[in-house]
């Protein structure tokens, strides 16, 4: 961060052993996160998944489009027809099932139908539309049903497509479907017999196999009570079975008897409607034949009358006729309309003929009216037609002279009305150059203010430094030093705040300059203010020609350069020939209205106020200088170092908590 020699570090190794400390809390918090989060993902894969799950995922692709619901056949029926038996589902009860039971405990296998009787129509079936395997569809029947359901539940899509308007007939198949179903109770049954019965069947066979070797009796004792008590768990598991299939025989039983007592009432029913359609299909067919029977007489006598068959003849004879006599008078009509259009176009020419002639007649005519005296001499009155070639020309003559004098009158009435125009902006004039004078008189008088105000101001702070200087040469003869160096960060502020001033007297006089320095503009001022403006102005070059006299390192440090070079500089700027010099970091800019404001480098921050000291400081940083003279900037809050007079990139804010 340090330019050039290594700076004095502020904080030293307690510092760097708090940032030590620091970095190893964060570490310590990062690996503890992520510990736990290794644990959480570990305890996650290894628990149980979920049945409520499970029954979700495959009820909503069951319920899904005919894809989604062909690739779950295909992903079910294996896992459906497989011979495993080890509970991998737990329940909100905290059971464990096997997929197959956990399949069997939600409506997959109802959705599934119900979607399939969607696509079915006509001979075109579910199966067929999707593309799925038939084997594949059979597979997952198979496995979702009791043993010879499959063929069963491969009709209901049928059904539920027939019965889809008769609502009640849909609930017996409906019905139908949660009869053929798989029971859960009945698998888990099964897979719990047949996980006791393959640990029973392992127990026996590790004691057949050690009855050669010597083996403690107690252990051997414990080994076949274990298999004993599995073989105990899958005969219960056989009675359990046995009482859970009765149960389940009663409840479907009554679940048939139900739907066929439901089916035969909807047979009744149908009979009965049945019935009443068909008397009343033959009731109205009897009074339509009764209602066509005189009709259908009357044409058949119609068709057995000769007279009316000769009629008929003759009727088509006459038609035919007609249509002969049509045809004959549409040609003559084309005919007419090809000579009616010969005849418009003899007429169009003969138009074209005579506007030609009246066009030529009327050229002729305006020729003649031409040669007359008023069309001549282009006359509006029609008295002109009576009137000789002289009086005509006597006539123009009077009125040219009538027009001359009228023109003379408005002229003359045209320059009196221009007299007196004169004469007001004249006035006007008159006025705005008064308000002029007074207007610049007025603001003479306030830059002669502000330039007293300057130099008054410029007297204050050249006496405030040369009393610091005094003070630092006499702290420095008796041997008095600060550590913090805090006397030369307020000498050099109080230099910034003269040079702040100096800068501003720099653009008062400049502005005096161009505003009443050229010769025709100084007319117009009074000779006491110019006088006064003078005054002011040699009263400040007098402070800073004291400022020079006294302290010439000073002068030039308030100047911003050596002495040559600081004395000329001095003389520029109060002549107005140069602009201004900020304190280091900030930089002078002019808005659209031509008025300046002030950029800070370090906190990239505007104002219209002159800076009376460096941006770092005005950014919070502090000045201190080393024993050999060198002045560095320094952040209390980061304890971050950096040679003057380069600017660090960020304020110093203090350090969030």
């Amino acid at each position: 961060m340090f330019r050039g020699s290594r700076l004095p570090s502020k904080e030293g190794t307690d510092a760097a052993s708090g940032s030590r400390e620091f970095f190893a809390f964060k570490a310590a918090r990062f690996l503890g996160g992520a510990a736990r989060q290794v644990g959480a993902s570990i305890a996650r894969l290894a628990a149980p998944q979920s049945v409520e799950a499970l029954c979700s995922d495959t009820e909503t692709k069951a319920s899904g489009s005919s894809d989604v619901l062909a690739k779950g056949a295909v992903e079910w029926a294996p896992l459906l027809a497989a011979a495993d038996d080890t509970p991998r589902y737990e329940s909100s009860e905290g059971t464990a099932l096997t997929f197959r039971a956990a399949f069997l405990s939600g409506r997959a296998l109802e959705f599934a139908l119900a979607n399939a009787s969607q696509e079915a129509s006509g001979e075109s079936t579910f199966v067929s539309k999707s593309g799925l395997s038939p084997a594949v569809w059979m597979s997952f029947l198979k496995g979702a049903t009791f043993p010879g359901g499959d063929d069963i539940a491969a009709r209901i899509p049928e059904l539920l497509a027939l019965t889809r308007s008769f609502p009640d007939c849909r609930m017996c198949v409906e019905g139908a479907v949660s009869i053929i179903k798989a029971d859960v109770r009945h698998e888990q049954l099964r897979s719990a017999r047949a996980l006791a019965g393959t640990r029973a069947e392992e127990i026996r066979s590790e004691l057949n196999s050690s009855k050669g070797l010597r083996q403690a009796p107690e252990s051997a004792r414990l080994s076949s009570a274990e298999a004993v008590k599995h073989y105990s768990l899958v005969r219960q598991g056989l009675f359990d079975a046995s009482a859970n299939l009765g149960s389940l025989l009663t409840t479907r039983k009554n679940c048939l008897e139900g739907a066929r007592s439901t089916l035969q009432e909807l047979a009744v029913s149908a009979r009965v409607r049945l019935d009443v359609a068909s008397a009343r299909r033959a009731e109205l067919q009897q009074r339509h034949l009764e209602a066509t029977d005189a009709p259908r007489r009357a044409a058949e006598e119609l068709e057995r009358n000769d007279a009316r068959r000769e009629t008929d003849i003759s009727v088509q004879t006459l038609e035919a006729e007609r249509r002969r006599l049509q045809m004959e008078l549409e040609q003559a009509a084309q005919e007419l309309a090809a000579r009616r259009d010969e005849r418009l176009t003899l007429l169009r020419r003969r138009d074209e003929a005579v506007a030609a002639h009246r066009s030529g007649a009327e050229s002729v005519e305006r020729q003649l009216q031409e040669l007359r005296p008023r069309q001549f001499f282009q006359l509006v009155s029609k008295r002109g037609d009576n009137m000789t070639e002289g009086e005509i020309v006597a006539s123009l003559i009077r009125t040219a002279d009538a027009a001359q004098d009228a023109a003379k009158s408005a002229r003359e009435c045209a320059q009196a009305s221009a007299a007196r125009r004169d004469a007001e902006l004249a006035n006007q004039a008159a006025t705005i150059e008064r308000q002029e004078l007074a207007t610049r008189r007025e603001h003479i008088r306030y830059e002669l203010k502000r330039l007293d105000a300057t130099g008054a101001a410029m007297a204050s702070a050249i006496q405030v430094l040369l009393d610091a200087v005094r003070v630092r040469d006499t702290r420095a003869a008796m041997g008095v030093l600060d550590e913090d160096d805090e006397f030369a960060v307020s000498l050099w502020a109080d230099v910034q705040r003269l040079r702040a001033i100096v800068l501003a007297a720099e653009d008062t006089w400049e502005e005096i300059l161009q505003q009443w320095g050229a010769s025709e503009q100084s007319s117009t001022v009074e000779p006491t203010d110019i006088a006064a403006l003078e005054a002011s102005h040699a009263y400040i070059a007098e402070c800073l020609e004291q400022l020079k006299q006294t302290d010439i390192a000073l002068f030039d440090l308030v100047m911003g350069g050596d002495e040559a070079s600081s004395s000329s500089h001095h003389t520029e700027h109060i002549d107005g020939a140069a602009g201004p010099q900020l304190p280091n970091g900030w930089t002078a800019h002019a808005d659209g209205e031509g008025r300046l404001y002030y950029h800070n480098a370090v906190t990239n921050l505007t104002q219209w106020e002159i800076p009376l000291e460096d941006a770092a400081l005005d950014a919070g940083w502090k000045l201190y200088s080393t024993d050999d003279g060198q002045v560095y900037y320094h952040n209390p809050n980061d304890g971050a170092s950096l040679w003057w007079p380069e600017l660090p990139t960020y304020p110093a804010t203090p350090a969030a908590a």
